[in-house]
């Protein structure tokens, strides 16, 4: 009888500038006196909004300054990230639970699917990432499965023995025939000659993509979806579900791997054929994933070309704070806050203040930092556009590659542009950055593409929370103009009580997005059409085209 496991189930340069023109990349500012400004796009009056503000100032002042009361129970003090002995060490808070090894001969392994991978190997492994009910994380590498196409010949007739001449042509294009197999799928007679339909199936991924190019340059073959990738082709054939869907891998088929041979951060990895993998119960609740919620804020300075206007550019400007806050789905309250500050800043009651004396030592602690919290969602308001470019920007800028996936020794974090779709901005060119084994989820992508349901007139974050959230007072933004920011941190004036107010205003742009996602329960929409779509997230968003139920190939 085999069983589950302790009863756990196993079963590009980035400005950002104060200027109506580029409003879509801004956020909302808010002027010293407390009165928040409309976004830049043409959201809300000013009018509107200062109502807003007079009707809740006294809950937005607790909200914006976080009550300085109890500091003997202070996370921070100004020398260095030295903790309360009454608080539990930030290590000790944002590991996961520890889990016992399983048996492989008697235990199923059944987890919560997040994100699907293509190994970097020639071998063509597929890297399955995802969560046991328990919380704890799983990577199952995926063997033997070979990416394929469908194409049908242009230039083929007679016999069956002209494939083994068209592999000798491939070959003659620099192909090499252990590469690629070709087999007859449908070979019939008609009026026109003769319809064969071609099956290529290349030893991995990147022969697939290499060889694919060569054949359309050579124009060789009429593809059949071309745009169809290994990973969809696999959870289709397999009949597995898409993101959020649970996975069994059964006893006896996989093979664990040793810890000090891990390859990842996850805490169980094992090693199992494409063919033994099973789709679980869907109706199984869904896992406690860690969702970061996090924001970033960087220096800013007087535009030279326009007075009066200030900008932050990434090649010159260096981030001085990033604020995270981390939560399960469906939880109302997030078990961690913490905030990274270049600089002292005094204590922030609920929230660990780690403090460091430049912004090189400030961002290498926030990527161990993603590697010990190990979150399955990272997501905040323009993170793409903003947030993430602005961060790998800046880490090459200080000579180091971020690096934030799963993979130990996994690619650096890059950004490369994209071409996204809203009903409220058309195609646009904005910025995609993957991290292998975890979800990237902007929230401004997903209102914006999500126009025809919201109907906002600006996507600024202000202006969302004071349209959607305007009957929970926390969720205003907060006092600091951009003009502010560099007063706030290094003016004649700033200490570690002033970095503190710019600290409250950066954690409060990681909040908002965190009640937007409990009230409209957005990463739960994207479980459910992952479950019933067989789709990974990001096949999911950003689309022009509705997305299609891909069947089990024939």
């Amino acid at each position: 009888m085999h069983r589950r496991f302790s009863g756990l189930l196993f079963t590009r340069t980035t400005t950002r500038c104060v200027s109506r023109s580029q409003a879509i990349f801004q956020r909302p500012i808010a002027t010293c006196a407390g009165r928040l400004l409309s976004t830049f796009s043409g959201g809300a009056t000013r009018s509107e909004v200062e109502g807003q503000v007079n009707v809740f100032r006294g809950n937005l002042t607790t909200a914006a300054n976080f009550n300085q009361r109890d500091t003997q129970r202070s996370l921070l003090t100004d020398n260095g990230p030295t903790r309360s002995l009454e608080q539990k060490k930030l290590r000790d808070v944002q590991q996961r639970t520890t889990c016992s090894r399983p048996d492989s001969l008697r235990d199923n392994i059944v987890f919560q699917l997040v994100d699907v991978q293509e190994s970097s190997h020639e071998c063509g492994d597929l890297l399955v990432y995802g969560v046991m009910t328990s919380g704890n994380s799983v990577l199952a590498t995926i063997t033997g499965f070979k990416p394929y196409i469908y194409a049908y010949p242009n230039s083929i007739s007679g016999d069956y023995w002209d494939v083994e001449a068209l592999k000798a042509h491939l070959r003659e294009l620099g192909l090499s025939g252990s590469d690629i197999d070709i087999s007859v799928v449908l070979d019939e007679q008609n009026m026109q000659g003769t319809d064969r339909l071609l099956k290529l199936t290349f030893s991995g991924t990147n022969a697939l993509l290499g060889s694919k190019k060569l054949l359309e340059d050579a124009g060789l073959y009429t593809f059949v979806n071309p745009q169809t990738d290994a990973v969809t082709r696999f959870l289709a054939d397999h009949q597995l579900p898409g993101m959020g869907g649970w996975i069994e891998c059964p006893a006896e088929t996989y093979a664990l791997t040793g810890t000090s041979d891990q390859v990842s951060r996850c805490q169980i990895e094992l090693t199992i054929p494409h063919n033994a993998l099973n789709a679980s119960d869907s109706r199984i609740p869904d896992a406690p994933l860690r969702i970061l919620y996090f924001d970033i804020e960087s220096m800013t300075r007087e535009d030279p070309k326009k007075p009066g206007k200030f900008i932050s550019e990434s090649l010159q400007d260096p981030v001085i704070q990033i604020s995270n806050i981390v939560s399960h789905p469906g939880t109302k309250d997030p078990f961690l806050r913490v905030i990274f500050t270049v600089g002292s800043c005094d204590p922030i009651e609920g929230a660990y203040v780690q403090s460091y004396t430049s912004e090189r030592e400030m961002l290498v602690a926030w990527q161990e930092f993603i590697h010990d919290i190990d979150p399955d969602v990272m997501t905040g308001w323009n993170i793409l556009n903003f947030d993430l470019d602005y961060l790998i920007t800046r880490s090459r800028q200080l000579g180091f590659d971020l690096r934030l996936g799963r993979l130990k020794a996994g690619p650096p974090t890059s950004s490369e542009p994209q071409t996204w779709y809203s009903l409220k901005y058309k195609d646009w060119m904005g910025r995609t950055v993957a991290i292998p084994g975890r979800v990237v989820l902007d929230m401004f992508r997903h209102f914006a593409c999500n126009h025809d349901k919201f109907r906002l007139r600006s996507y600024g974050l202000g202006n969302v929370a004071a349209k959607l959230l305007c009957d929970e007072p926390e969720t205003l933004k907060g006092d600091v103009a951009y003009s502010d920011i560099p007063k706030l941190q290094a003016g004649p004036d700033a200490d570690s009580s002033t970095r503190r107010e710019l600290a409250a205003y950066c954690l409060q742009d990681s909040y908002i997005p965190l009640v937007l996602q409990q009230k409209y329960r957005i990463l739960e929409e994207y479980i459910e059409m992952g479950k019933t779509k067989r789709m990974l997230f990001r096949h999911m968003i950003y689309r022009k085209r509705p997305v299609e139920k891909l069947t089990k190939s024939t």
